[in-house]
């Protein structure tokens, strides 16, 4: 996580070399984190923060200039995470964007740091890969939008900003939505770095797509997440023909019994 200049031309001189990438691989055994480093440009040594005190940052989310906070009260989880991304198994992979990360501290840009933005359904959020795209456009979209009209919340405390980047020129664009991709399945870790463009990495975010267990299934599920496990058109096709083929066993044995006791 990169630290900010001091200044406005140092900042505007760092970001223009700083470029952003993803890329997904075979997972390892996830490892906990005690802290998030942060480095600096201009100095040699790092510093460092409690990850749990990062956890608990609110988030926002800016995609051109529309503001939306990521829901993290009365029943919602953390809305980031350094470790872990949690897919249930009875929900399709969510769509991940590339996103920039910026630590806002009482209303000031303190670090950049890199980001993806999940949402599924284009609604609920954070709920072949390998791309790059530069961060300056979204970096200088942030100060305009910080300047113009930001929530009053990012004036108070530590918060963090997703700054959603803008896709490529269309002569640049391989897809429809280029810089859009799917996130990977279970088993995999999702990797975003920053980097230099002479290739140093300077801010890494690297996550374990891990799976977990039903949320529609589940008897305590939480209020809040009900419209979301309970929408049968954002169910997994797999885990739908498996559970009716678990049904359809069940009443074959049922009826099985019902015949040996009649007879």
């Amino acid at each position: 996580m990169p630290s900010s200049s001091s200044t406005g031309l140092q900042l505007a001189v760092t970001i223009s070399q700083l470029w952003m990438g993803i890329q997904a691989f075979s997972s390892s055994t996830p490892q906990q984190r005690p802290f998030v480093e942060l480095t600096n440009p201009l100095i040699d040594i790092p510093d460092r923060l409690p990850a749990s005190f990062v956890a608990n940052w609110p988030t926002f989310v800016l995609d051109g200039r529309s503001w939306t906070r990521i829901p993290d009260s009365h029943g919602f989880v953390p809305p980031h995470s350094l470790e872990e991304l949690w897919q249930p198994q009875d929900l399709q992979l969510p769509t991940c964007r590339l996103a920039v990360g910026i630590h806002v501290r009482n209303g000031v840009i303190r670090h950049i740091l890199p980001a993806i933005d999940l949402t599924l359904a284009e609604e609920h959020r954070n709920r072949g890969l390998n791309k790059l795209e530069s961060i300056e456009a979204s970096i200088h979209a942030a100060i305009e939008a910080l300047a113009d009209n930001p929530p009053e919340e990012l004036g108070d405390g530590s918060n963090v900003i997703h700054v959603l980047t803008p896709p490529p020129p269309p002569q640049q664009q391989q897809t429809d939505d280029d810089n859009t991709v799917v996130c990977p399945r279970p088993g995999s870790d999702l990797r975003v770095l920053l980097r230099q463009e002479d290739g140093t990495t300077v801010g890494a975010l690297q996550v374990s797509v891990e799976k977990t267990a039903p949320g529609s299934e589940s008897e305590y599920l939480p209020d809040v997440y009900k419209p979301l496990f309970q929408d049968e058109a954002l169910r997994r096709p797999a885990f739908v023909e498996s559970r009716k083929r678990l049904e359809q066993s069940r009443a074959s044995k049922e009826q099985r019994e019902a015949n040996q006791q009649v007879d």
